[in-house]
């Protein structure tokens, strides 16, 4: 058996059809996708439209659940007219109230279990929570917890956009990389592949390259990167760097008292230049 998974597309098309085209040679029996289907990049409506179709097992990102939240009203109302929000606002009235039931629809985790192979999980950030990340430095005392009532030997997680492969204690887990974002210098568009072999599922990290100038002109001509403003300015960068810029500008502007706006981001640009990766 051979599954591929994919996550965290965040509305960047042309990286998902050169994955889907990628998996199309490599003759898999599943295709999961592992959430955060939209938002961060210009494209949610037709990421959905493109992948919904397909009728592939999916699960709920944290982004979906944002977008539904905001479909809906469920947010802090100054999110509703905050600057900082204003890309998510765009990719909600992308996604609109016609995809809401689809999205709220979608399972939190997903379990492959199939004659003569070991289960594995999917999820979309910890067994625990969409927000919850594993990477490379998760603490072993947190996997503990976060792995504590997850039977299977295998986990397949996201939500980091770091890919990784991991053994801790016995259970492996892999996580997919970003198929839209990734932030680990390699601005490949990235998933993973599984192969049961005899007694053991053995994951590979596939890269795939993809045309990221018409992702970027698809910043300006869905008019995301101009009603998004300096949150749509972030988000391309991280496009371009293949490294998170909008959670750690949020994060210097708000450890340092300073306005989320664009007088603080030549402070920040200084800082993050120097050593980028204290902001994983």
């Amino acid at each position: 058996m051979r599954l591929a998974i994919i996550a965290d597309i965040h509305g960047n098309l042309s990286a998902l059809e050169a994955v889907l085209a990628d998996i199309a040679t490599q003759q898999i029996d599943h295709l999961v996708v592992a959430g955060d289907l939209v938002n961060r990049g210009p494209q949610s409506a037709a990421v959905l439209e493109r992948l919904v179709p397909l009728r592939l097992p999916t699960i709920v990102g944290n982004h979906e659940d944002l977008l539904c939240r905001f479909i809906d009203g469920r947010v802090d109302p100054t999110w509703l007219d905050d600057p900082w929000w204003a890309a998510t606002r765009f990719a909600a009235r992308d996604v609109g109230p016609a995809w809401l039931t689809y999205m709220k629809s979608l399972p939190g985790q997903f379990v492959v279990e199939e004659e003569d192979v070991l289960p594995l999980r999917i999820v979309h950030g910890s067994p625990r929570h969409f927000m919850e990340g594993i990477g490379p430095i998760t603490s072993p005392a947190a996997l503990d917890e976060m792995l504590a009532e997850t039977p299977e030997p295998f986990l397949i997680c996201a939500h980091t956009h770091l890919s990784m492969i991991r053994q801790h204690k016995d259970t492996v887990i892999v996580n997919t990389g970003a198929v839209g974002l990734p932030f680990n210098d390699d601005p490949r568009a990235q998933y993973a592949l599984l192969d049961w072999d005899r007694n053991e599922w053995k994951p590979t990290l596939r890269c795939v390259e993809y045309d990221r100038h018409e992702t970027e002109a698809a910043y300006e001509q869905t008019g995301f990167l101009r009603a998004g403003g300096l949150s749509a300015w972030l988000l391309r960068e991280e496009l371009r760097a293949a490294r998170p810029y909008l959670v750690p500008f949020w994060k210097f502007c708000t450890d340092r008292g300073l306005p989320l706006d664009e007088s603080s981001l030549d402070l920040f640009l200084d800082e993050y230049a120097a050593g980028w990766q204290v902001y994983g």
